[in-house]
């Protein structure tokens, strides 16, 4: 039977809610509670707005305890000694449990956040001992600032919300602390609050680097996504986070860029994963019943690859030695199949290689310019001013340094098939050129692959050459060339948790040129983790692309 939504927001409904709170008699104001509790579960679209004075008259049935049971000095005294007491905490429990059922909904967070006398009984309940008889109602009173968070609205760095907060995250317990990074994180989100957030805290950054370090993933993944989210705050975090954080950042992020995780669910967007550990921390991801894992593919047939590899394929397949996996990493980087290291005379337009590229995959998306410049200055470093150079108005007009094209590369177009030449071109006219001009001047025989024919002059030579192309010159394919490539494990699984948000950190990081030193000695490892793990590649693609901006 549909559920009748209709029901609980008629006028008889609010109507019998205030005056059963109201009511003097047990049993209404039972029934209120009961019915409130029952309501706040349900409901999925009900706003606090249409009873106004609800949560004022809900917080009256706390004054007693607040003031007598806990007393102005907030420390606890013998609980449940007497019935009384012990049906007064019990009402007190019942209030914050249905605010923080509503707490839940987005449309009430505005009003709970805005609510002075609420906030003040929050803190009174947060700062109760977490191991003593009131751990319920403080849990209660955490979930309720963490819902919250996104419409408070910070005054100072001493605002009570994030004094509180931060208090929490140096208490030894594992919910408490959890709740506080997370709090900490979503009142990050609101933008009114960056003049007061955007400074590190030595102490907090110290502390979420105790959490990186401990076997929690869940801890972790909490402290990390409370980093990627104050180095996206303008002001000066990234630096104060890498200047005071006690070890090398950078090197423990890009080793959590192929952490498994256990708890997070393969997540379709960077939004659906950030803030959404607690609703997957009881999800398992599904083992794959594949014996045999992925692997590299076949760059021989690198036509019909998807980036990056129809981009190493095509740099791979130009030679024609067969290695291993163990040299393939820094062969597909040094690109000495199309250009090598020269003296400083030595120039080329970054253009002329950059059209080669396009002119095999213009229409099949091939790799930008600035990403396919970053392969290129991995190999070969340039100077400062070929930086300002692709950095300006004209960044295919850049002049590369210290690097020439291969005597030995192979092009894409016809090979010569006279015996002992295989050598190739880039168009069939060129072909032909080198044909005339290379092997008919003083040659009396035709060794055009298996011919052996007499040949009594230059033109009786030419005319016999006419006869080895058909009369209409076709492109000679390359001969296709096999390599060994070692397999080696690639994960296509989607990305979420701890290795996405340290992507996304890295890539904060890097906007900040101060902090590309700190990179170098990773470079290596970030491209080689891009091949391993293809949806991650962007974002690392990303990273190195920032540290090419000098």
């Amino acid at each position: 039977m549909a559920y009748q939504q209709a029901i609980f927001k008629d006028q008889e409904f609010r109507t019998r809610i205030l005056l059963s709170l109201q009511s003097s008699l047990p049993n209404e104001i039972d029934w209120a509670f009961n019915t409130l509790i029952k309501f706040s579960y349900a409901s999925e679209n009900f706003s606090l707005d249409f009873i106004p004075t609800l949560i004022d008259l809900l917080l009256d049935f706390t004054v007693d305890f607040f003031q007598h049971e806990i007393g102005k000095d907030q420390t606890v005294t013998d609980v449940f000694c007497s019935k009384a007491q012990q049906e007064t905490y019990e009402r007190v429990l019942q209030v914050f449990h249905i605010l923080r059922n509503f707490s839940f909904l987005e449309m009430n967070i505005r009003r709970l956040a805005v609510h002075e006398r609420l906030l003040l009984l929050l803190m009174k309940g947060i700062a109760l001992p977490p191991n003593s008889q009131y751990g319920e109602l403080s849990r209660h009173c955490l979930d309720i600032l963490e819902n919250i968070a996104p419409q408070v609205s910070l005054v100072s760095r001493e605002d009570p919300y994030l004094t509180t907060m931060i208090h929490l995250l140096f208490t030894n317990d594992r919910a408490y602390i959890l709740g506080a990074i997370r709090a900490l994180t979503r009142v990050a989100v609101t933008e009114t609050n960056e003049r007061v957030l955007g400074y590190a805290d030595l102490d907090v950054i110290q502390r979420m680097a105790q959490f990186l370090m401990i076997d929690d993933e869940e801890l972790a993944a909490a402290a990390l996504e409370y980093l990627y989210q104050y180095s996206s705050l303008r002001g000066n975090f990234s630096v104060q986070l890498i200047k005071y954080y006690p070890g090398n950042l950078v090197g423990l992020l890009t080793g959590f860029l192929s952490y498994k995780s256990s708890l997070a669910p393969p997540s379709v967007s960077a939004i659906g994963t950030l803030h959404g550990i607690p609703a997957a921390q009881m999800i398992k991801v599904p083992e794959s019943n594949s014996s045999q894992k992925p692997t590299i593919p076949d760059l021989t047939n690198y036509q019909h690859l998807d980036e990056p590899y129809r981009c190493l394929g095509w740099y791979m397949m130009q030679q024609s030695v067969k290695f291993d996996y163990s040299h393939f990493f820094s062969f597909a980087i040094r690109l000495k199949d199309q250009l090598m290291s020269g003296t400083e005379a030595d120039t080329i337009v970054l253009k002329d290689i950059f059209a080669e590229y396009k002119k095999l995959f213009g229409a099949e998306k091939p790799l930008g310019l600035k990403e396919f410049y970053t392969v290129l200055k991995i190999a070969f470093p340039q100077p400062p001013s070929v930086e300002e150079s692709f950095n300006g108005s004209d960044p295919v007009a850049t002049i590369l340094c210290n690097v020439k094209l291969s005597p030995t590369r192979r092009r894409e177009g016809p090979i010569c098939h006279w015996d002992g030449c295989n050598q190739s071109f880039d168009s069939s006219a060129d072909l032909h050129k080198h044909i005339i001009q290379t092997h008919l001047n003083d040659s009396t025989q035709c060794c055009w692959m298996k011919c052996t024919r007499a040949l009594d002059d230059k033109q009786q030579a030419i005319q016999h050459m006419r006869t080895h192309f058909a009369n209409k010159t076709k492109k000679q394919l390359p001969s296709k060339q096999t390599f060994t490539v070692t397999k080696i494990p690639i994960d296509e699984s989607e990305v979420s948790g701890i290795p996405l948000t340290s992507a996304l950190l890295l890539r904060n990081l890097a906007r900040n040129k101060q902090h590309h030193t700190f990179y170098l000695p990773y470079e290596s490892e970030l491209t080689l983790v891009a091949i391993q793990r293809p949806k991650v590649s962007k974002y690392i693609l990303t990273v190195l692309g920032e540290l090419q901006v000098n």
